[in-house]
């Protein structure tokens, strides 16, 4: 077996080297912070106890839309039961979403059961609403007739 030349040792340290330094000022940029944390990027609850995304703070003209205004519905709970197989259970009972995540059935009822009362306020409900409906709660404020004038002044494309 010939000697490794030495021009080879020499290449193979440098590439250990300049690996190992690579990783140090890695693991030194993912541990240091620079500055204070700003009180909004701090969670406010754990992860693991919520549902959805928290919300984000934004702000929005509200003029721009009309709301429609329907009368409120009578709020009605919803049960809570397995969805799988439609029988009580207890509020420490765990169930799985079609996401992979596993509430409570207490927390996952209690959000679900703030959003049925929170609809029925503006006049809808989950309980008579079919599934893949659109709930339409605002619409953009538009000028139809300009919008219609816009359109019939665009030039017509020659038919195929």
């Amino acid at each position: 077996m010939k000697p490794a030349s030495s021009g080879r040792r020499i290449g193979k340290f440098n590439s250990a080297l300049s690996t190992s330094v690579l990783i140090a000022l890695m693991t030194v940029a993912l541990v240091a912070q620079k500055g204070p944390t700003r009180p909004e990027a701090i969670r406010k609850f754990p992860a693991s106890e919520t549902i959805a995304r928290p919300p984000v703070k934004t702000a929005f003209n509200r003029t721009l839309l009309e709301t429609a205004n329907r009368p409120a519905v009578m709020f009605k709970p919803f049960a809570m039961v397995d969805p799988k197989t439609n029988k009580p259970i207890a509020p420490t009972s765990t169930i799985t979403l079609p996401n992979g995540k596993k509430p409570t059935a207490q927390q996952y009822y209690g959000e679900l059961n703030t959003l049925e009362k929170w609809l029925s306020e503006h006049g809808y409900s989950l309980h008579d609403t079919r599934r893949g409906t659109t709930i339409k709660l605002h619409e953009v404020k538009l000028d139809r007739t300009l919008l219609d004038r816009q359109i019939n002044s665009l030039p017509r494309l020659p038919a195929w």
